[in-house]
């Protein structure tokens, strides 16, 4: 049964990514200097001039479809998900190589680098799933064939009447960064499927690698 609080108004709000984003880039501040790639406010600078348009464009709710503000927005959360997994090879070079990273800046960078993953993946999916919020209104002229993520509350891989909303893109994210698989949600389509693969990787190395080895040095 689709929940009727689902309208396509709430599907469509935009503020709800964009405190997201701005969270993410906010905590590249306190990304340890080991795991930098370049000066710590470069990245989050340079992205915030690219995210500063897209909110002033439509600061709470999209109101129009754009394509060329859709794909700057994804390009914008492409290269925070790309960055985010530079910091964490630099931080791993750095740990292999014996640099001096305490146990206290390795323990921050893997909150960061995790945090900044999950909000990464929930803009991407909330920007490619069925075409973007736009296409994935039932009134859309236009609606996707075939949704990237297939959703508990779908009955099929074709049934594209289920509105989603930024919580359910943001849970996805997060149980994959968590349980490093697929959970509830499952990726259908190939680049779904590619951004599944990067983002466990992501976690995984940052868990496992990072945290470990900073919880052993206490």
């Amino acid at each position: 049964m689709i929940d009727p609080r689902r309208t396509p108004e709430r599907s469509m709000r935009r503020w709800p990514i964009s405190v997201a984003v701005a969270l993410a880039l906010a905590l590249q501040l306190f990304l340890p200097r080991q795991a930098s790639i370049g000066p710590a406010w470069l990245m989050p600078v340079a992205q915030a001039l690219l995210l500063l348009p897209l909110v002033l464009s439509d600061p709470v709710r999209l109101r129009r479809e754009d394509t060329t503000w859709r794909r700057a927005s994804l390009c914008s959360a492409l290269g925070v998900l790309f960055v985010n997994a530079l910091d964490l090879a630099h931080l791993i070079i750095a740990i292999a190589t014996g640099g001096k990273v305490s146990a206290r800046e390795m323990i921050v960078a893997a909150v960061v680098i995790e945090v900044t993953n999950i909000v990464a993946n929930t803009a991407i999916f909330w920007e490619i799933d069925r075409g973007g919020p736009f296409a994935r209104n039932p009134e859309h002229p236009h609606p996707p064939e075939h949704p990237d993520l297939l959703f508990p509350q779908m009955s099929d891989v074709n049934d594209t009447s289920f509105l989603t909303c930024f919580t359910d893109y943001l849970f996805t994210a997060f149980t994959l960064a968590t349980a490093f698989s697929p959970t509830d949600t499952m990726p259908v389509s190939p680049r779904s499927k590619m951004l599944f693969m990067l983002g466990g990787t992501v976690s995984v190395l940052s868990v496992t690698l990072v945290a470990a080895r900073a919880v052993n040095l206490f």
